[in-house]
């Protein structure tokens, strides 16, 4: 049987042509994930180089200035007493802080691919809405 120039497409074709464009979908959406993920990536890894680097100049200047107030405070007493308060001073700094920062870390999300992430969920409202039709 010939199919005439205005028939419509059969259920078989158009079940094959949903096949094939959901396959395409999601094809896309994936590569659009690896795509936004592989950014988010590289940015993730230049912001903690640069971070780093940060770090390390900020812990030579802390143990200047550190070095200086044991240096200050070893002009009213003992050089061994005034290392022994700053040293004490700055550890508990560092577990106040060390908490503050296991506290942020439980509250941090993990990183996901947001625009994939909407972008499929338009795609199901569609097919949805064409389902329904």
């Amino acid at each position: 049987m010939s199919k005439t120039a205005n028939a419509e497409p059969t259920t078989g074709e158009l079940v094959a042509q949903l096949s094939e464009q959901v396959s395409r979908l999601v094809r896309d959406e994936m590569r659009l994930a690896q795509a936004e993920l592989k950014e988010k990536g590289k940015r993730a890894g230049v912001g903690a180089g640069a971070f780093g680097v940060s770090g390390v100049l900020a812990l030579y200047g802390l143990a200047t200035v550190f070095a200086g107030l044991v240096l200050l405070l070893a002009v009213g007493m003992a050089p061994w007493l005034a290392a022994f308060v700053v040293g004490a001073a700055l550890l508990l700094i560092a577990g106040v802080l060390a908490v503050v920062g296991k506290k942020q870390l439980a509250k941090a999300v993990p990183p996901v691919p947001e625009q994939t992430i909407a972008n499929v969920r338009k795609d199901i409202t569609a097919l949805k809405e064409g389902s329904a039709r």
